[in-house]
């Protein structure tokens, strides 16, 4: 995959694909690292079509795991952050 073909993402999916390479999370982590409570939902949602992360059920929460893609996305964002 390469830059040119990474769809057009927004900062706070940026920020969640950063996050998520760090490990699974549920929602509510994931809404209080972003300090963002209203648009969660809607990122989180746009990378599972965009098939950057998958949605696993682990007792009473739904986790958020990131792809293979998705750790190729990720990877790639840490390269050009540092």
């Amino acid at each position: 995959m390469t830059i040119k073909s990474i769809p057009k993402l927004n900062a706070g999916e940026l920020r969640m694909l950063l996050l998520l390479a760090e490990g699974p999370m549920h929602v509510n982590a994931l809404r209080a690292e972003l300090h963002d409570y209203g648009s969660t939902s809607k990122y989180l949602q746009h990378l599972e079509d965009l098939g950057f992360i998958r949605r696993e059920k682990r007792k009473t929460r739904v986790v958020n795991i990131l792809t293979p893609k998705g750790e190729r996305v990720a990877k790639a964002l840490q390269v050009l952050q540092d």
